[in-house]
């Protein structure tokens, strides 16, 4: 099953069962009469849903855990920006040639290779400024702007929600990111784009324009990780040093 939109049933591409969305087995094609074929034991697994912002998870566990009071503190900080106010606009999709946790690793060393890999995005930031917050299975880096430029806005929030989520909230803008393993040395990047005006005056170019430069970002990342996927196999390499961070 595969696709998006509004249906009332869920057929598997493969052999044609058809499934009510309760996951019921409502018909198999060609298996009437089939001895010991009972419909009721091959119904879908139920598996755990939770909404959380505007994003859904899936739970296979028999006892999976609440996501709500975890996640508590990020919740309040993603609130207070108001972030389920936003319309979703569009979706990008990056093919990186590293390790998902090389990718990861990036994102989390806390601003430490901004002024050096992303030099239009370090003029907007004040990295002395530059925090971050550790929760149980999450953590917040905050970002404040140096001047209120339109796409950052007073500041950023760039949080991980472990082990391969991030969310970007800056200025009128979020974008939501999955880091998907493809294999040992490649990885995909999904970047979900919403924005808190999608109509009127000027917004189309402030969309083009916000959608340009964190592409350029991207684009500095996915070359720095690759470098870095790189240096992983080098014979000289052994370990690498934890550097401070506030």
């Amino acid at each position: 099953m595969a696709g998006q939109g509004t249906t009332n049933q869920m057929v598997c591409p493969y052999h044609g069962w058809t499934f009510d969305l309760d996951g019921r087995l409502r018909k198999a094609p060609r298996m009437a009469g089939v001895e010991d074929f009972n419909r009721a034991e091959l119904s879908l697994m139920p598996m755990a849903v939770e909404v959380w912002g505007p994003l859904v998870f899936v739970c296979l566990a028999d006892n999976p855990p609440s996501l709500q009071e975890p996640l508590a503190p990020l919740t309040e900080a993603l609130d207070n920006t108001n972030w389920m106010d936003l319309t979703f606009v569009t979706q990008e999709i990056y093919e990186v040639p590293c390790n998902w946790k090389v990718y990861a690793d990036n994102y989390l060393d806390g601003g430490y290779h901004i002024p050096t890999i992303h030099p239009g995005l370090n003029q907007d930031l004040d990295m002395a400024s530059y925090r971050t917050e550790l929760g149980p299975n999450y953590s917040i880096q905050w970002a404040p702007s140096v001047v209120a430029v339109e796409r950052i806005g007073d500041g950023a929030l760039y949080a991980f929600l472990y082990p391969n989520l991030t969310i970007n909230r800056y200025g009128p803008v979020l974008d939501i990111n999955r880091i998907v393993p493809i294999s040992i040395d490649r990885c995909e990047v999904i970047f979900d784009y919403y924005f808190e005006e999608t109509d009127g005056v000027g917004v189309e170019a402030f969309i083009a324009e916000s959608l340009a430069t964190s592409r350029k970002v991207q684009d500095e990342d996915k070359d720095v990780c690759h470098r870095v996927q790189r240096g992983l196999l080098s014979r000289a390499y052994d370990r690498g040093r934890y550097a401070p961070c506030v």
